[in-house]
């Protein structure tokens, strides 16, 4: 059983969405890109079913299909293996405790930081969409 998403109009070098808060993404192995709600990483809020998962610089509504995601500092190999409000980062940035070449580790508030690992500090992204501006990751202090 499945949800019914728009598709974007558009090409697919420049797909848009009628909907301002929705983005564009693309459905892996296929040429189809489809409107996805956007998402906070840390108050995951989307509907139920569906968990926030980064894409491409954003953030966005994908189905909650992984059977068992992986734990905060858990080895990893795809972002959307981790569980909800974490991502898949390298074993160099998570620190030597990563037993693979890579591992889930949290997304954080930078004004308000709060990581589970005590190596971690909460670094800041780059390019992130406006609203999540404060947007961090726990990771080794750069």
């Amino acid at each position: 059983q499945g949800t019914c998403v728009a598709l974007c109009t558009g090409s697919l070098q420049q797909p848009v969405c009628g909907d301002p808060a929705a983005r564009c993404v693309m459905a892996s192995n296929i040429e189809l890109a489809v409107c996805m709600d956007r998402c906070d990483p840390l108050l995951q809020d989307c509907n139920e079913g569906f968990v926030c998962h980064g894409s491409d610089g954003d953030f966005v509504c994908v189905s909650d299909e992984v059977p068992d995601p992986v734990p905060e500092g858990g080895a990893c190999e795809f972002e959307n293996a981790c569980t909800p409000g974490a991502a898949c980062i390298p074993a160099s940035t998570y620190g030597p405790s990563c037993e693979g070449s890579a591992c889930c580790s949290m997304y954080c508030d930078t004004t308000d930081p709060d990581c589970p690992n005590p190596d971690h500090g909460c670094v800041g992204l780059d390019d992130l969409p406006l609203g999540l501006e404060w947007l961090g990751l726990c990771q080794l202090p750069q």
